[in-house]
């Protein structure tokens, strides 16, 4: 998946029209070739990331997940409890995030859309 420019923001989703029912929604999930993902808890952590990636993450977690990209399909995911991700606003300015719980797993899953998975590989099981 292609670097996204700022160029590209214009035209992102706004997190709430591009999440529908769930926390977030990649751009290679709607055709796009770029990285870039919109995310919204529901609980006030909403926004746009470019270029992201995970710079320091705390404790693993089991838990239950979904996922837009296969409607109804649950899976047990192993991932962080907690994560800090370092990336790209909409107008190209360096931009920090924090997630721990429901969010930090969103950013997780988000991330792995931007590299290619629909699940976290390996740990799924159902």
């Amino acid at each position: 998946v292609a670097a996204a420019s700022p160029s590209a923001a214009p035209h992102a989703p706004s997190p709430r029209s591009a999440c529908f029912s769930g926390l977030g929604r990649a751009a290679p999930q709607v055709g796009s070739a770029s990285r870039f993902f919109v995310y919204d808890d529901g609980d006030g952590h909403k926004g746009f990331v470019a270029n992201a990636e995970i710079s320091d993450h705390e404790e693993e977690q089991t838990h239950d997940e979904g996922c837009l990209s296969i409607p109804g399909y649950v899976a047990y995911v192993t991932r962080q409890e907690k994560v800090w991700v370092v990336a790209q606003n909409r107008v190209g300015r360096k931009l920090k995030v924090a997630g721990s719980g429901l969010l930090g797993r969103a950013l997780q899953n988000e991330l792995d859309h931007l590299d290619g998975a629909v699940e976290a590989p390996a740990t799924m099981r159902t």
